[in-house]
Protein backbone atom coordinates (compact mmCIF):
# COMPACT_ATOMS: atom_id res chain seq x y z
CA UNK A 1 0.00 0.00 0.00
CA UNK A 2 3.08 2.57 0.61
CA UNK A 3 4.83 1.70 -2.23
CA UNK A 4 1.39 2.47 -4.38
CA UNK A 5 0.78 5.76 -2.75
CA UNK A 6 4.75 6.95 -3.63
CA UNK A 7 3.73 5.86 -6.96
CA UNK A 8 1.31 7.83 -6.94
CA UNK A 9 2.65 10.75 -5.61
CA UNK A 10 5.10 10.18 -8.37
CA UNK A 11 3.27 10.04 -10.94
CA UNK A 12 0.84 13.36 -10.21
CA UNK A 13 3.94 15.06 -9.14
CA UNK A 14 2.78 15.95 -5.15
CA UNK A 15 6.55 14.55 -4.15
CA UNK A 16 8.58 17.91 -2.56
CA UNK A 17 11.09 19.25 -5.68
CA UNK A 18 14.71 19.96 -5.07
CA UNK A 19 16.33 22.38 -7.19
CA UNK A 20 18.24 22.53 -10.12
CA UNK A 21 21.93 23.44 -7.93
CA UNK A 22 21.02 20.25 -5.35
CA UNK A 23 20.16 17.89 -8.11
CA UNK A 24 23.64 18.70 -10.00
CA UNK A 25 25.66 18.62 -6.61
CA UNK A 26 23.92 15.22 -6.08
CA UNK A 27 25.27 13.91 -9.27
CA UNK A 28 28.46 15.52 -8.85
CA UNK A 29 29.09 13.69 -5.93
CA UNK A 30 27.88 10.02 -7.14
CA UNK A 31 29.57 10.93 -10.12
CA UNK A 32 33.05 11.31 -8.21
CA UNK A 33 32.13 8.33 -6.20
CA UNK A 34 31.75 6.51 -9.79
CA UNK A 35 35.22 7.71 -10.98
CA UNK A 36 36.76 6.61 -7.54
CA UNK A 37 35.27 3.11 -8.09
CA UNK A 38 36.79 2.35 -11.18
CA UNK A 39 40.50 3.83 -10.19
CA UNK A 40 40.38 1.28 -7.04
CA UNK A 41 39.05 -1.06 -9.38
CA UNK A 42 41.95 -0.89 -11.74
CA UNK A 43 44.51 -0.44 -8.82
CA UNK A 44 43.32 -3.70 -7.63
CA UNK A 45 43.67 -5.28 -10.62
CA UNK A 46 47.44 -4.53 -11.16
CA UNK A 47 47.75 -5.71 -7.23
CA UNK A 48 46.15 -9.23 -7.71
CA UNK A 49 48.40 -8.99 -10.92
CA UNK A 50 51.91 -8.24 -9.22
CA UNK A 51 50.85 -10.76 -6.02
CA UNK A 52 50.01 -13.07 -8.67
CA UNK A 53 53.24 -13.34 -11.07
CA UNK A 54 55.02 -13.78 -7.40
CA UNK A 55 52.89 -17.17 -6.92
CA UNK A 56 53.79 -18.33 -9.68
CA UNK A 57 57.74 -17.77 -8.85
CA UNK A 58 58.10 -14.59 -12.07
CA UNK A 59 58.71 -11.62 -8.93
CA UNK A 60 60.35 -11.94 -6.02
CA UNK A 61 58.82 -10.19 -2.96
CA UNK A 62 60.00 -10.48 0.64
CA UNK A 63 57.49 -10.39 3.46
CA UNK A 64 57.21 -7.46 4.54
CA UNK A 65 56.35 -5.85 0.76
CA UNK A 66 53.57 -8.81 0.22
CA UNK A 67 52.40 -7.00 3.70
CA UNK A 68 52.01 -3.82 2.22
CA UNK A 69 50.86 -4.57 -1.28
CA UNK A 70 48.04 -6.79 0.89
CA UNK A 71 47.16 -3.93 2.92
CA UNK A 72 46.92 -1.35 -0.41
CA UNK A 73 44.23 -4.31 -1.79
CA UNK A 74 42.46 -4.23 1.25
CA UNK A 75 42.36 -0.39 1.01
CA UNK A 76 40.99 -0.23 -2.44
CA UNK A 77 38.49 -2.69 -1.47
CA UNK A 78 37.02 -0.73 1.34
CA UNK A 79 36.91 2.34 -1.08
CA UNK A 80 34.96 0.47 -3.66
CA UNK A 81 32.39 -0.82 -0.80
CA UNK A 82 31.74 2.98 0.44
CA UNK A 83 32.01 4.78 -3.13
CA UNK A 84 29.08 1.78 -3.96
CA UNK A 85 26.92 2.81 -1.05
CA UNK A 86 27.89 6.34 -1.35
CA UNK A 87 26.24 5.90 -5.16
CA UNK A 88 23.06 3.28 -4.38
CA UNK A 89 22.03 5.60 -0.72
CA UNK A 90 24.14 2.68 1.35
CA UNK A 91 21.95 -0.40 -0.36
CA UNK A 92 25.26 -2.38 0.01
CA UNK A 93 25.67 -1.62 3.98
CA UNK A 94 26.59 -4.93 4.58
CA UNK A 95 29.37 -4.88 2.36
CA UNK A 96 31.80 -2.89 4.15
CA UNK A 97 31.72 -5.18 7.14
CA UNK A 98 32.27 -8.39 4.94
CA UNK A 99 35.79 -6.25 3.80
CA UNK A 100 36.69 -5.54 6.73
CA UNK A 101 36.51 -9.22 7.98
CA UNK A 102 38.09 -10.49 4.87
CA UNK A 103 41.23 -7.69 5.76
CA UNK A 104 41.56 -8.91 9.06
CA UNK A 105 41.41 -12.54 8.08
CA UNK A 106 44.71 -11.60 5.63
CA UNK A 107 46.73 -9.68 8.19
CA UNK A 108 46.09 -12.68 10.52
CA UNK A 109 47.22 -15.04 7.38
CA UNK A 110 50.71 -12.66 7.12
CA UNK A 111 51.24 -12.71 10.74
CA UNK A 112 51.95 -16.16 10.62
CA UNK A 113 54.16 -15.91 7.62
CA UNK A 114 57.22 -13.84 8.90
CA UNK A 115 60.17 -15.99 7.47
CA UNK A 116 63.34 -13.64 6.54
CA UNK A 117 61.59 -10.69 8.60
CA UNK A 118 63.27 -9.25 11.53
CA UNK A 119 60.42 -8.54 14.46
CA UNK A 120 62.50 -6.29 16.63
CA UNK A 121 61.97 -3.15 16.84
CA UNK A 122 65.66 -2.10 17.86
CA UNK A 123 68.87 -3.98 17.32
CA UNK A 124 72.09 -3.70 18.47
CA UNK A 125 74.92 -2.75 15.63
CA UNK A 126 77.09 -5.70 16.74
CA UNK A 127 74.04 -8.12 15.68
CA UNK A 128 73.55 -6.14 11.95
CA UNK A 129 75.59 -7.08 8.96
CA UNK A 130 75.49 -6.07 5.21
CA UNK A 131 72.70 -8.74 4.74
CA UNK A 132 70.06 -7.08 6.80
CA UNK A 133 69.37 -4.20 4.86
CA UNK A 134 65.93 -5.11 3.62
CA UNK A 135 65.42 -4.85 7.94
CA UNK A 136 67.49 -2.33 9.11
CA UNK A 137 68.22 -0.10 5.60
CA UNK A 138 71.24 0.50 3.72
CA UNK A 139 72.84 2.72 6.69
CA UNK A 140 72.97 0.71 9.54
CA UNK A 141 74.02 -2.49 7.19
CA UNK A 142 76.93 -0.55 6.28
CA UNK A 143 77.94 0.32 9.73
CA UNK A 144 76.92 -3.08 10.87
CA UNK A 145 79.40 -4.55 8.50
CA UNK A 146 82.21 -1.88 9.34
CA UNK A 147 82.23 -2.99 12.80
CA UNK A 148 81.12 -6.49 13.16
CA UNK A 149 83.36 -7.08 9.73
CA UNK A 150 86.06 -5.24 9.60
CA UNK A 151 86.62 -4.25 13.16
CA UNK A 152 86.76 -0.62 11.91
CA UNK A 153 85.63 1.80 15.05
CA UNK A 154 82.42 3.04 14.67
CA UNK A 155 80.31 5.12 17.32
CA UNK A 156 77.71 3.41 19.74
CA UNK A 157 74.69 3.36 18.97
CA UNK A 158 71.55 1.35 17.53
CA UNK A 159 69.58 0.16 14.36
CA UNK A 160 66.04 1.29 14.56
CA UNK A 161 63.92 -1.36 12.23
CA UNK A 162 61.79 -1.09 9.29
CA UNK A 163 59.17 -3.01 11.84
CA UNK A 164 59.25 -0.01 13.80
CA UNK A 165 58.37 2.38 11.62
CA UNK A 166 55.71 -0.26 10.16
CA UNK A 167 53.64 -0.03 13.73
CA UNK A 168 53.93 3.62 13.43
CA UNK A 169 52.01 4.19 10.15
CA UNK A 170 49.91 1.48 10.25
CA UNK A 171 49.16 0.68 13.81
CA UNK A 172 46.99 4.13 14.71
CA UNK A 173 43.41 3.56 13.79
CA UNK A 174 42.93 4.61 10.03
CA UNK A 175 46.65 6.90 9.39
CA UNK A 176 47.64 4.26 6.45
CA UNK A 177 44.13 4.94 4.84
CA UNK A 178 44.21 8.58 5.44
CA UNK A 179 47.78 8.71 4.32
CA UNK A 180 47.47 6.37 1.08
CA UNK A 181 44.47 8.17 0.24
CA UNK A 182 45.70 11.54 0.27
CA UNK A 183 48.53 10.10 -1.53
CA UNK A 184 46.38 8.89 -4.42
CA UNK A 185 44.77 12.39 -4.89
CA UNK A 186 49.10 13.62 -5.84
CA UNK A 187 49.07 14.83 -9.73
CA UNK A 188 53.03 14.52 -9.90
CA UNK A 189 53.02 16.96 -12.61
CA UNK A 190 51.67 20.15 -10.25
CA UNK A 191 54.24 20.74 -7.97
CA UNK A 192 51.62 22.48 -5.46
CA UNK A 193 50.03 18.82 -5.73
CA UNK A 194 52.84 17.68 -4.06
CA UNK A 195 53.63 20.32 -1.49
CA UNK A 196 50.19 19.89 -0.38
CA UNK A 197 49.88 16.11 0.26
CA UNK A 198 53.46 16.18 1.75
CA UNK A 199 52.14 18.58 4.49
CA UNK A 200 49.09 16.74 4.70
CA UNK A 201 50.59 13.02 5.67
CA UNK A 202 53.43 14.86 7.41
CA UNK A 203 51.12 16.29 10.10
CA UNK A 204 49.10 13.25 10.03
CA UNK A 205 52.31 11.06 11.26
CA UNK A 206 53.48 13.97 13.65
CA UNK A 207 49.82 14.34 15.39
CA UNK A 208 49.12 10.29 15.43
CA UNK A 209 49.90 8.56 18.96
CA UNK A 210 53.09 6.76 18.59
CA UNK A 211 52.69 2.78 19.64
CA UNK A 212 53.21 2.47 23.28
CA UNK A 213 56.17 -0.57 22.13
CA UNK A 214 57.50 1.69 19.39
CA UNK A 215 58.46 4.09 22.36
CA UNK A 216 59.72 1.51 25.29
CA UNK A 217 61.43 0.22 22.49
CA UNK A 218 63.21 3.08 21.29
CA UNK A 219 63.77 3.93 25.02
CA UNK A 220 65.27 0.37 26.21
CA UNK A 221 67.84 0.75 22.77
CA UNK A 222 68.90 3.84 23.93
CA UNK A 223 69.76 2.58 27.93
CA UNK A 224 71.50 -0.38 26.69
CA UNK A 225 73.70 1.68 23.81
CA UNK A 226 74.42 4.47 26.19
CA UNK A 227 73.99 3.43 29.57
CA UNK A 228 72.67 6.07 32.13
CA UNK A 229 74.73 8.52 31.25
CA UNK A 230 72.59 11.79 30.74
CA UNK A 231 75.08 14.14 28.95
CA UNK A 232 75.03 11.84 25.82
CA UNK A 233 73.46 13.09 22.69
CA UNK A 234 73.51 11.64 19.68
CA UNK A 235 72.15 11.82 15.92
CA UNK A 236 69.02 9.78 14.38
CA UNK A 237 69.19 9.74 10.87
CA UNK A 238 67.32 7.82 8.26
CA UNK A 239 68.23 4.34 6.75
CA UNK A 240 65.74 3.72 4.38
CA UNK A 241 65.85 0.40 2.39
CA UNK A 242 66.54 2.23 -0.98
CA UNK A 243 68.40 5.02 0.27
CA UNK A 244 71.83 4.02 -0.91
CA UNK A 245 70.87 1.41 -3.76
CA UNK A 246 70.96 2.31 -7.54
CA UNK A 247 68.36 5.58 -7.22
CA UNK A 248 70.12 7.67 -4.27
CA UNK A 249 67.80 9.17 -1.89
CA UNK A 250 70.68 11.17 0.06
CA UNK A 251 69.69 14.36 1.40
CA UNK A 252 65.25 13.15 0.92
CA UNK A 253 65.15 12.75 4.35
CA UNK A 254 65.93 14.40 7.82
CA UNK A 255 68.38 13.93 10.18
CA UNK A 256 68.43 15.36 13.60
CA UNK A 257 71.52 16.14 15.65
CA UNK A 258 71.49 16.87 19.34
CA UNK A 259 68.91 14.08 20.41
CA UNK A 260 68.59 13.17 23.83
CA UNK A 261 66.41 10.43 25.61
CA UNK A 262 63.35 12.78 26.20
CA UNK A 263 63.42 13.76 22.84
CA UNK A 264 64.09 10.45 21.12
CA UNK A 265 60.28 9.39 20.83
CA UNK A 266 59.79 12.83 19.12
CA UNK A 267 62.72 13.09 16.95
CA UNK A 268 62.00 9.54 15.87
CA UNK A 269 58.83 10.78 14.63
CA UNK A 270 60.04 13.63 12.47
CA UNK A 271 62.23 11.82 10.74
CA UNK A 272 59.40 9.05 10.00
CA UNK A 273 57.52 11.73 8.74
CA UNK A 274 60.34 13.37 6.24
CA UNK A 275 59.67 9.67 4.07
CA UNK A 276 56.89 12.48 2.63
CA UNK A 277 58.69 15.36 2.78
CA UNK A 278 58.31 17.13 -1.00
CA UNK A 279 61.34 16.53 -2.22
CA UNK A 280 60.95 12.79 -1.14
CA UNK A 281 57.84 12.64 -3.31
CA UNK A 282 58.96 14.18 -6.25
CA UNK A 283 61.93 11.84 -6.12
CA UNK A 284 59.95 8.84 -6.17
CA UNK A 285 57.44 10.53 -8.46
CA UNK A 286 60.35 10.79 -10.62
CA UNK A 287 61.82 7.61 -10.32
CA UNK A 288 59.15 5.50 -10.41
CA UNK A 289 58.97 4.14 -6.55
CA UNK A 290 55.43 4.57 -4.92
CA UNK A 291 54.73 7.35 -3.01
CA UNK A 292 53.28 5.60 0.13
CA UNK A 293 56.71 3.97 0.53
CA UNK A 294 56.65 2.85 4.32
CA UNK A 295 60.39 1.25 4.75
CA UNK A 296 61.90 3.56 6.88
CA UNK A 297 64.76 2.51 8.74
CA UNK A 298 66.79 4.77 11.49
CA UNK A 299 70.61 4.47 12.61
CA UNK A 300 70.71 6.22 16.07
CA UNK A 301 75.02 7.48 17.09
CA UNK A 302 76.44 8.73 19.81
CA UNK A 303 77.77 12.24 18.57
CA UNK A 304 81.37 13.11 18.38
CA UNK A 305 82.16 15.84 19.85
CA UNK A 306 83.68 17.37 16.90
CA UNK A 307 86.54 20.11 17.07
CA UNK A 308 86.49 19.81 13.26
CA UNK A 309 84.50 17.57 10.89
CA UNK A 310 83.61 17.21 7.24
CA UNK A 311 82.99 14.50 4.11
CA UNK A 312 84.88 12.76 2.02
CA UNK A 313 84.33 11.83 -1.91
CA UNK A 314 85.99 8.64 -3.31
CA UNK A 315 86.01 10.76 -6.95
CA UNK A 316 85.98 14.31 -7.38
CA UNK A 317 82.02 15.06 -7.74
CA UNK A 318 82.42 17.60 -10.42
CA UNK A 319 85.69 16.38 -12.45
CA UNK A 320 84.92 13.15 -13.89
CA UNK A 321 88.63 13.20 -15.16
CA UNK A 322 90.30 13.36 -11.91
CA UNK A 323 91.48 10.15 -9.82
CA UNK A 324 91.60 12.69 -6.49
CA UNK A 325 90.21 11.84 -3.89
CA UNK A 326 87.91 15.32 -2.47
CA UNK A 327 87.95 16.41 1.05
CA UNK A 328 85.72 19.25 2.49
CA UNK A 329 86.31 20.61 5.87
CA UNK A 330 84.88 22.99 8.09
CA UNK A 331 85.18 23.74 11.93
CA UNK A 332 82.69 22.07 14.16
CA UNK A 333 79.83 19.44 12.76
CA UNK A 334 80.08 18.42 9.55
CA UNK A 335 76.41 19.52 9.09
CA UNK A 336 77.46 22.96 7.55
CA UNK A 337 79.28 21.20 5.11
CA UNK A 338 76.74 18.47 3.74
CA UNK A 339 73.67 21.95 3.69
CA UNK A 340 75.96 24.36 2.17
CA UNK A 341 75.68 26.71 5.12
CA UNK A 342 79.51 26.90 5.48
CA UNK A 343 82.51 27.67 2.61
CA UNK A 344 84.64 24.41 3.62
CA UNK A 345 88.12 24.29 3.23
CA UNK A 346 89.40 21.62 0.48
CA UNK A 347 91.94 18.99 0.14
CA UNK A 348 92.64 16.70 -3.04
CA UNK A 349 94.64 13.80 -2.03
Amino acid sequence: MTTTIKTLKRLFGLEPRISREQAMAAFGRRYASFNELLQSNADLAAILAKLDAAQRGDKHLETHQVRRIARKAVFHCERMAACLNDMSRNRYKDLEKSVAAIGQHIENELEKHTRGDVNALILPLTEVDASMGYSVGGKNANLGELSNMLDMPVPPGFAVTIQASSLALLRPSGLFKKIHSTLCKVDADVPHSLQDAARTVQNLILEAPLPEEVEKALLDGWDEAFGKDSQVQAALRSSAVDEDGVQSFAGQYLSILGVTRESLPSAFKRVLASLFSPRALAYRARNGYPLDATSMGMCCLKMVQAKAAGVAFSRHPVDLRSNCVMIQGTWGLGEMVVDGTATPDNWLV
